[in-house]
């Protein structure tokens, strides 16, 4: 596809021949496109926070309404790639861009790294896990009450259990009655009497577990005020990823605590040790490609390897590493070693000012390893440029430093929308 930048006519190559000669992207010969169309990239300026988030709601919008009323007047057979995506650089943009778009009401749909022990269908299953182990713990039965695996018990009153005062007697049997709606009991005697990993597959084979997670995020999009077509595309969404993560957590738990010799306790610890430290395992992928009524929100690095229709950068302010700081630099190749202090310590939670001290080789490999984050920087904005298909939009902010990917579009010379 041949990319043309409105108003200046440029072509993205010639935005990436710009990065090359600045030393920032190799960069030496056109990509061979696919797709010989013209797509359009855009450049939005944002101005202070408010502004900017409006321009990011404003955006995304337009991008939504756009594709569905292409899809609908030219008939288009929607596929995986047929997609409005918002694409960050970290997890924590991600949820902040996520957020921003629930709260005006756009049906998101997010995929993040290094999230699938923090998913809900894992917390879920940890907290249904924990009620057969502690189960004369009112808390524990509480919190499995209030899972998908318990279905519909009817409202507890709060206000009564809040009266009991911590009263353990008092407070398990004012939820007895509710447990007792539940297969809860069923499952209590055969955990005892096979083998748990078979258990636990038909227990997710018989229940209506990803019906009532379904439910339960109907309701609550309900409670924010959202339309309906919006609350059953948000909700099946969700559904489809606890479905495709309770499948992957079967996989997983099959994997490493296989065998009649594995009990409910050696999955718990195992389940507990990754929740509190496995930062790396991602949720599981599942195709909702006919999912165009809803932003998927991702990560670049998630992102590596796929297309999509429409690509929006909210966030293009994001400093760079390597600012100035007290550290140590160490070059193996060269054997040097620089190090660096800022003057600055803190002693007795008073601070004490210091002059600031540095090594002969340190100006020198700071600034080799900065050159080295800003060309990971660009190569990293590259592939989220080369995502899109068809049209992309990077929101930048009036005011920018040079180690962020605002400054690195603004050099190419594009100008703004």
């Amino acid at each position: 596809m041949v990319w043309y930048i409105e108003k200046s006519r440029k072509t993205l190559d010639e935005c990436f021949a710009v990065w090359d000669e600045m030393g920032l992207l190799q960069y030496e010969s056109s990509v061979i496109p696919f797709n010989h169309a013209k797509g359009r990239m855009r450049l939005i300026r944002g101005e202070d926070k408010e502004r900017l988030n409006r321009q990011i709601v404003w955006a995304v919008s337009e991008e939504l309404e756009s594709l569905m009323e292409r899809i609908a007047r030219e008939k288009i057979q929607p596929t995986e790639k047929t997609r409005v995506v918002v694409l960050t650089r970290s997890n924590t943009d991600l949820l902040r861009v996520a957020d921003l778009l629930k709260k005006n009401r756009i049906p998101v749909s997010v995929r993040t790294d290094g999230s699938f022990y923090t998913s809900a269908a894992v917390r879920d299953f940890y907290t249904m896990l924990t009620s057969f182990l502690f189960c004369e713990e009112p808390k524990a039965i509480f919190n499995y009450l209030l899972t998908p695996y318990a279905g519909e018990t009817g409202a507890m009153d709060l206000n009564e259990m809040e009266w009991m005062y911590g009263d353990r007697q008092r407070l398990t049997s004012c939820l007895i009655p509710f447990l007792e709606e539940t297969q809860w009991g069923k499952y209590h005697r055969e955990f005892r009497l096979r083998p748990v990993l078979a258990v636990l597959g038909e227990m997710l084979d018989e229940s209506s577990v990803v019906d009532y997670y379904v439910a339960q995020e109907k309701s609550k999009r309900r409670s924010e005020g959202k339309k309906e077509q919006q609350c059953n595309a948000a909700a099946f969404a969700a559904g489809r990823q606890y479905q495709a993560n309770l499948d992957k957590l079967m996989e997983i738990l099959q994997s490493n605590l296989s065998g009649d010799g594995a009990d409910l306790y050696d999955i718990y610890q195992f389940l507990k040790l990754n929740i509190a430290s496995n930062r790396t395992e991602t949720e599981a992928v599942w195709d909702d490609g006919d999912d165009y009524s809803s932003v998927l929100c991702m990560t670049v690095h998630r992102s590596k390897g796929l297309e999509f229709d429409t690509v929006i950068l909210p966030y293009t302010n994001r400093t760079f590493p390597g600012g100035e700081q007290t550290e140590l630099l160490i070059d193996p190749e060269e054997r040097k070693v620089g190090w660096n202090y800022t003057g600055k310590g803190k002693k007795k939670n008073r601070y004490r000012t210091f002059s600031s001290m540095q090594n002969s080789y340190y100006a020198e490999m700071k600034e080799k390893e900065t050159m080295c984050a800003a060309k990971e920087e660009t190569r990293i904005l590259y592939v989220a440029m080369t995502r899109a298909i068809r049209n992309l939009t990077c929101i930048v902010p009036e005011s920018k430093n040079e180690r962020t990917w605002a400054y690195l579009l603004e050099e190419t010379g594009v100008d703004y929308e």
